[in-house]
């Protein structure tokens, strides 16, 4: 898989893509597209082999889809890119995407928000780790 995508109803898209791999065929990097209507935004993601993939994230969230209490959290090693989640009583969870290229200033950062219905969340997961080319 290419390109690992949650996108609204509004116009809201968020696109995982351009995954670049290392010579042992691990995923060292990929690029995050964030688009609204009147923004586009592209950050480079570095996938330290120490860290952690936004895959158990959405494992955790699929895995909850009848609610949770609270946020639901993951973060890049290196701050460029972090997603929460939180959930509704009416089956919605509200994604926020914080894409951070660099940060230090002079810089840009955004905020991006995405509703998705519960029903999603299994389809996002199983996405999330064909494109992240884990088994978790």
């Amino acid at each position: 898989m290419d390109e690992f995508i949650i996108k609204t109803e509004k116009g809201v898209k968020l696109t995982f893509h351009s995954r670049r791999f290392n010579s042992d065929g691990w995923l060292s990097s990929y690029l995050v597209s964030g688009e609204a209507p009147g923004f586009r935004g592209d950050i480079e993601v570095e996938n330290l082999p120490y860290g952690n993939s936004p895959v158990a994230f959405f494992k955790q969230i699929a895995e909850a889809w009848s609610g949770w209490k609270g946020e639901k959290g993951w973060g890049a090693m290196e701050g460029e890119f972090n997603l929460s989640a939180t959930c509704d009583s009416l089956g919605h969870i509200t994604f926020i995407a914080e894409l951070n290229p660099n940060g230090y200033p002079p810089c840009w950062s955004a905020n991006l928000s995405l509703v998705v219905d519960a029903g999603q969340l299994k389809e996002l997961s199983n996405s999330a780790k064909v494109f992240f080319n884990e088994s978790v």
